[in-house]
Order: structure tokens, then C-alpha cells, then sequence
């Protein structure tokens, strides 16, 4: 990605399915994405915080 002056603000590594790398002047931060049978149950991100996915609300 790049920015309104035509600098380079960030890049995105599409390693896999399940793994997102994105380096920027902050630093690196990676992402894992787990799948059930397909489907994105959950992320992990860099920083050891997790983000479960729910596509269809409970009833």
C-alpha cells in the first residue's frame, strides 16, 4: 500500500490460506486464521490476542 505521496506505507505477504503477514513502519504483525471443515473459526494475531469468528448467530 502506499500513500497519498506515493511512498510505500505498508506491505501484505499472503503466505497461505491461514497466514497473513503485514510489515509497516510499526513493525511486523502476523495472522493465523483457523478453519473448521473450511470455514474461519477464529484469528490469531502478533500480539497473542485471539478473535473467534461466529457466522451464524446461536439460538
Amino acid at each position: 500500500m502506499y500513500n497519498s505521496t506515493g511512498d510505500l506505507k505498508e506491505t501484505v505477504y499472503y503466505v497461505s490460506d491461514e497466514f497473513v503477514r503485514v510489515v509497516n513502519s510499526s513493525g511486523t504483525f502476523d495472522t493465523t486464521y483457523v478453519k473448521q471443515d473450511g470455514v474461519r473459526v477464529a484469528e490469531l494475531e502478533s500480539d497473542g490476542s485471539n478473535l473467534f469468528v461466529h457466522l451464524k448467530p446461536f439460538i
